[in-house]
This record gives C-alpha cells, structure tokens and sequence, in this order.
C-alpha cells in the first residue's frame, strides 16, 4: 500500500514538471550513467594492469631472447611442414609455393611431382602462367645433369665408377666424388637427385643392350 503511494506521489511530481525540467532531469540521468560507465573501466583496468605485458615489450623480448634470422633459416630448411617432400625454406625462397599446401596451385599434382617434371608448383595445368619465362610455366631449378656411370674419360679410359644404393644421401655423396660439390647439390631436392640418379642408370642400362645387340655375329664354322 505505501509503495503504491509512493509511486503515485512520484508519477504525479514527474507531471507537475516543466517541460524544460523533464529535459534537465534527462540530461542528468545520462551524465550519471556515462560517469558510471567510465568509472567501471578505469577499476577494471587498475585491477588488470599488472597481470598484463604491452604487445612493444613482447617485441623487445623477442627480439633479445627469440631464435636469431639464422637459425630461423636452419629451422625451415629441416621443416616441412605440408609434407610435400620439400622444405619450408625451399617453398618460400626456391619456388615460392606454399609451405603449408601439399598442392600449392590446388591442380591435382603435388608441389614436389611438379618441381621433379620442371613445371611450376604455382601454375595450374593446361593454364599459362606469368613467370620468368615470360608468359609461360615458370621451370623450377634445372634438373641435375649427372655422367653416365661408365662415361669414357677424355683419355679415352673408363672410370670404374660403383653405383651406389637408391638413397638420397648414398647418392649425393656418390656425386660429391663425381665433382659435384655440396653447395650445388644443396641447391637440389631429394626427388630431384632420385630422379637424374634413375635417368643416369637407365641411359647405362640402354646403352649396354645396345652395345649388346649391336656386337657382330660369330662367323659360322666351315667344315
């Protein structure tokens, strides 16, 4: 019953005033609100200020105490985070394909199957693409050009050359005594290497058959 009054004795003072009084009461009202909401903040702030680290001081620290751009690189170049078969630093830096794809041009052929068939990993097939060759596929490093395992020297003699197993780093270092040095075969990914040490062995191989068929006949016996 007394709030019943009471709210009747507000209602009928709220009407017994001034337009321009309403409008003061207003203005008051949402000043008081604002001034509650920025109080809120600055409490909430105060209180959370000292649990918090500015995003500058991070970069500092960063900076100081994070992994140097050396050792970014050496990190990249043993990741490879898609699993393609080719390295991060590789697909950034080399061939400018996506670490992070297994198919960077998204047509069907994994990055590492089109750097071994030199077309680029960023062109789709059967579309002509902007690149170094102006116009066309931009190839990705030349393939490596490996001697035949038997190749005459210039002296005429032949090497006695032994082949080694079909393993990446059996094959570098078979390579490394054929002259190649580590810098340039750095510059070459496993698929790449596999693929000319298969090349290499195949032209021996056909070589040999040709040679084979090509030796004269024994004359027949004559009675």
């Amino acid at each position: 019953m007394e709030d019943s009054h009471a709210r009747s004795a507000v209602a009928e003072r709220w009407r017994s005033l001034t337009r321009e009084q309403k409008l003061s009461v207003g203005v008051l009202g949402v000043c008081g609100l604002i001034a509650i909401l920025f109080s809120f903040v600055r409490i909430r702030n105060a209180i959370i200020r000292p649990f918090t680290t500015p995003v500058s001081l991070l970069v500092e620290l960063r900076k100081k105490f994070g992994p140097t751009e050396q050792e970014i690189v050496e990190q990249q170049k043993r990741t490879d985070t898609d699993g393609d078969g080719i390295s991060d630093f590789e697909e950034l830096n080399v061939y400018k394909s996506s670490p992070y794809l297994r198919d960077s041009d998204s047509d069907g052929d994994p990055d590492n199957l089109e750097v071994a068939k030199g077309t680029d990993p960023n062109c789709p097939k059967g579309k002509t693409c902007v690149g170094t060759t102006g116009g066309t596929e931009a190839p990705g490093p030349a393939k490596v050009s490996l001697p035949k395992p038997e190749q005459p020297s210039a002296a005429g003699a032949i090497p006695a050359l032994s082949i080694p197993p079909r393993e990446p780093q059996a094959v570098r270092a078979w390579l490394q005594t054929l002259g190649f040095s580590a810098e340039e075969l750095a510059n070459h990914t496993d698929t790449q290497i596999l693929e000319a040490y298969d090349e290499a062995v195949s032209a021996q191989n056909a070589e040999a058959t040709s040679t084979s068929s090509e030796a004269p006949a024994a004359p027949p016996s004559v009675p």
